[in-house]
């Protein structure tokens, strides 16, 4: 009798294992997605601070502690998503033009370039503590903050292309 020769089975294809990753492989994706979701949620705050500064443009304010406590306010979020703001510029009832500057924390105040004077923060609670104010934000501002923006979303791509 002739003897057949059988050819092997192909049988159940067999998955090929997947690599074990590196214990510092996983930590560096774990950082990366966080990462990623901390540029996501700063990216949106900027969204809604841009939205609610939009907001207060123009609101007027009954004295000199209000204007101080909505600066403090303001600066305290932009600093939250590393926006640096150069100032803050109100007007008084009389069209005379206040100026905040972060720098030196001093208020410039004058209805013309000329006749401005600077007053530290208590000196201006003590002479302009009863007069009425109104918020004026500059374009700037939305500049600085859509700059900031831009950066996060790059950043924010550039982690998710990286291949580890």
């Amino acid at each position: 009798m002739a003897k057949v020769y059988q050819f092997p089975s192909k049988g159940a294809s067999v998955a090929k294992p997947t690599p074990i990753k590196s214990e510092v492989e996983l930590q560096l994706r774990s950082t990366m997605n966080l990462l990623i979701a901390t540029y996501k949620e700063s990216h949106k705050g900027l969204e809604d601070i841009k939205k609610e500064i939009k907001e207060m443009d123009g609101t007027h304010f009954k004295n000199g502690k209000e204007v101080l406590k909505q600066i403090k306010a303001m600066n305290k979020k932009f600093l939250k998503y590393g926006v640096s703001v150069g100032g803050y510029k109100f007007l008084t009832f009389e069209e005379t033009e206040v100026i905040y500057v972060n720098a030196n924390q001093l208020f410039y105040i004058g209805k013309t370039e000329a006749d401005k004077k600077s007053y530290t923060t208590g000196n201006f609670i003590d002479q302009y503590n009863t007069y009425k104010f109104t918020l004026i934000l500059d374009e700037s501002l939305y500049h600085i903050i859509d700059e900031r923006m831009q950066e996060l979303s790059i950043t924010i791509k550039t982690l998710e292309n990286t291949k580890i």
